[in-house]
């Protein structure tokens, strides 16, 4: 985008007056230039504000820039009988520029703001320029928009991969300790005193083995929340949502609603409960019906059964390619939905702060995963 900086000089109508008690001259007024999409609605704007009676003193231009916004109302600026003219060529030029700019207007006279009190500041401004920060330089790679794609997914290749070798022992231990010693255990003991065999069934096939199934995964959520932990409290995972937002964007949502999906991985119940945390309604109703889509630990030991009976060699590859399909097939179904159902209610540009890289505090990282386990 392009902006510059226009001053407006007067100048003494009279050389006569002798210096000392001339009249100071005019202030420069400066004007903030917008892109050349704002600056030709702005024109007949401020050229129609000029020849309507208006209710309010500040200039038409400022008043053009923030009824284009949608700051103040046709109604809040001129008089009752010009309302309706001035609403139908604001209502007009807002939809031109939303051709443009989509749900972004507001970021791109944000933007044009920004820009002149850069110049501002560095006409003004004298120092030296600070080096960049180790920050700085880790987000021009980890916030890119391309290569920062590619390492968000090889990051979380690598999380899955090490979720599934850490939990792996530990499932299998537990699946191993409820249908053997405990199950056989527990037959032998009905038995003993003479329980039916509907009752030992009962106990043995379908209570054991049934809470060492949920049991069982209890050990790949744990250790999945604690990578999720890891990455939130290093900073990395805001910078993930950032990096997201643009591929969101193509399927109607923004970056808030990453994490939600991330969560999802977990377990779906606490994926549903974070998307209170968007703003848009419509947002909020298509990341909730999207969260199913992500494979849930509870999901991870039928991969791993079906990865190493089918594909022996490949099972990590595998596993994390049924990871991935769910991923795509909910980027198609949200593709559709805001197209049909869900359209977009302009939930606007996603902003945020990104917090500084830190080392994680591992004792809030195991609080907070055995929490989300535990929910």
């Amino acid at each position: 985008m392009s902006h510059a900086l226009a001053f407006t000089h007067t100048r003494p109508t009279s050389t006569d007056v002798p210096a000392c008690c001339a009249a100071p001259a005019a202030v420069a007024q400066p004007a903030i230039t917008y892109d050349e999409a704002i600056a030709a609605e702005l024109a007949p704007l401020v050229a129609l504000l000029d020849t309507l009676p208006r209710s309010v003193r500040p200039g038409t231009r400022w008043l053009a820039i923030n009824l284009l916004e949608g700051a103040v109302t046709a109604a809040q600026v001129v008089e009752a009988p010009a309302v309706a003219e001035l609403a139908t060529a604001v209502a007009a030029a807002q939809a031109r520029l939303a051709a443009v700019y989509g749900d972004d207007l507001p970021i791109a006279i944000a933007d044009g703001r920004y820009q002149f009190a850069h110049q501002v500041a560095q006409q003004v401004v004298s120092g030296r320029s600070a080096a960049p920060t180790r920050s700085d330089r880790s987000d021009r790679v980890l916030t890119h928009p391309w290569l920062g794609l590619v390492l968000f997914a090889a990051i979380m290749y690598v999380t899955f991969n090490l979720v599934q070798a850490v939990a792996s022992p530990y499932v299998d231990w537990i699946d191993g300790v409820f249908n053997g010693p405990l199950a056989q255990g527990t037959a032998a003991l009905l038995a003993m005193v003479g329980a039916p065999a509907w009752l030992t069934s009962l106990v043995v096939d379908g209570v054991i083995p049934g809470v060492g199934g949920v049991l069982a995964f209890v050990p790949s959520l744990l250790m999945l929340y604690l990578a999720l932990g890891l990455l939130e409290q290093s900073g990395y995972l805001a910078r993930a949502a950032f990096v997201m937002d643009r591929f969101m964007s193509v399927i109607g949502l923004h970056g808030k609603s990453f994490v939600p999906l991330i969560l999802g991985f977990g377990c779906n119940v606490p994926a549903i409960y974070a998307t209170r945390t968007i703003e848009s309604p419509t947002a909020r109703r298509l990341t909730a019906l999207l969260v199913p889509f992500m494979s849930c630990t509870a999901r991870l030991p039928i991969y791993v059964i079906f990865g190493l009976a089918f594909f022996p060699h490949r099972a990590g590859l595998v596993i994390w390619g049924l990871y991935l399909l769910g991923m795509v097939v909910a980027a198609l179904v949200a593709a559709v939905l805001t197209r049909t159902m869900l359209r977009s209610d302009s939930a606007g540009a996603m902003i945020m702060e990104l917090p500084p890289y830190q080392a994680p505090a591992w004792r809030d990282i195991g609080r907070q995963a055995m929490q989300r386990s535990g929910s």
